[in-house]
């Protein structure tokens, strides 16, 4: 067992049975390699779509949206702390990965031994290869189930990566909105702490007063006008008839 699954490089004693066996998740886990396995190419892999399908078939937690990261009281305990309950899932479902594939390198470390064993046995007796072949199965099924469930894994960080990409460039509009909410604040934090913010601001307020005077007064003109042509062809439709 190697050390990343805390072995010491010892192989695993295991009957014939128990290499075949398939994972059992504790309760409330989930087993991620599939049983039985997906159909395979001609080079011993699982087809890309075959992995897309399977990630999007919500085997995974979906990354919480920016706008729901808000808490609401009295709200279920997602709506309260989406972010956090995300992590907590995903932290839960990386151990799971790593005990579930422990499980499957210890029974192909065993498989390939016991293989190996079988063919010492079979020279020192002469016997044939059909003496081999039922432990040179175990061992491909375990190879093969090692090989799927590392692409099964590889195919779901990517997917994490990119959800978490796809955040980042929300992020980071989001950032460029409040860099220019901040400038504009900026600016008139400067003007706020003059000293003679008092008088600015009069001054402006005058000059905004003044303009919206003359916009009232151009806009007066022009109903006075459009009322004074109406007026004019209210005389003439009654002098017509």
């Amino acid at each position: 067992m190697s050390t990343f699954c805390g072995g010491n490089g010892n192989i695993p004693a295991m009957t014939k049975s128990e290499m075949q066996l398939p994972y059992t998740p504790p309760s409330g886990g989930t087993a991620f390699l599939p049983n039985p396995l997906p159909p395979l190419n001609d080079d011993g892999f699982v087809e890309d779509s075959w992995l897309q399908q399977y990630i999007n078939s919500g085997i995974l937690p979906r990354l919480p949206t920016l706008k729901n990261l808000a808490s609401s009281p009295g709200g279920s305990p997602d709506s309260k702390e989406p972010l956090a309950n995300y992590t907590a899932k995903m932290k839960s479902i990386a151990g799971q990965i790593k005990s579930e594939y422990c499980f499957y390198e210890s029974q192909y470390f065993a498989a390939v031994d016991v293989f190996l064993q079988s063919i010492g046995d079979a020279s020192i007796a002469t016997k044939g290869s059909e003496s081999v072949q039922p432990s040179l199965d175990i061992a491909r099924k375990a190879n093969q189930r090692v090989t799927v469930f590392t692409q099964v894994v590889n195919a779901i960080s990517k997917y994490n990566y990119a959800q978490t990409q796809s955040w980042n460039t929300e992020i980071n509009s989001m950032n460029q909105q409040f860099s220019k909410n901040a400038a504009g604040l900026k600016e008139q934090s400067d003007i706020l702490n003059k000293s003679t913010a008092a008088a600015d601001l009069n001054k402006r307020m005058i000059s905004y007063t003044v303009e919206k005077n003359k916009a009232n007064t151009n806009l007066l003109s022009l109903y006075t006008i459009l009322n004074a042509s109406a007026i004019a062809m209210l005389i003439y439709i009654s002098r017509s008839q």
